[in-house]
């Protein structure tokens, strides 16, 4: 069983960005440390503006480095005023508007 990691841009200049081990699968920039498979979602070593985020491709990439299950953090914005920065909470439900299929 291998557990893929999907990560926000926080991940830049970390020195888990910095010392994982570098590969790619399906044409996307992945990262390996302690046999988890780490997927930067907006790039490895660029910036890919949220709205252009290819969530197909990165998902393709990820079945095809073998992980079988996702964990996916780092999740932003929040609609509740009274919810401060920094609040830390479990996601039971996400929209995403325009895939119907990944």
């Amino acid at each position: 069983m291998t557990l893929g990691l999907v990560v926000g841009s926080a991940l830049h200049g970390s020195p888990l960005a910095r010392d994982g081990r570098r590969f790619e699968r399906e044409g996307v920039g992945l990262l390996e440390a302690d046999g988890v498979v780490i997927l930067p979602r907006h790039g490895r070593d660029t910036f890919v503006l949220p709205h252009r985020v290819d969530h197909a491709a990165n998902l393709a990439a990820l079945v095809a480095a073998g992980v079988d299950r996702i964990l996916s953090i780092s999740s932003v914005g929040s609609l509740r005023t009274d919810w401060a920065v920094g609040t830390c909470v479990l996601t039971d439900d996400f929209y995403e508007i325009g895939r119907a299929h990944v």
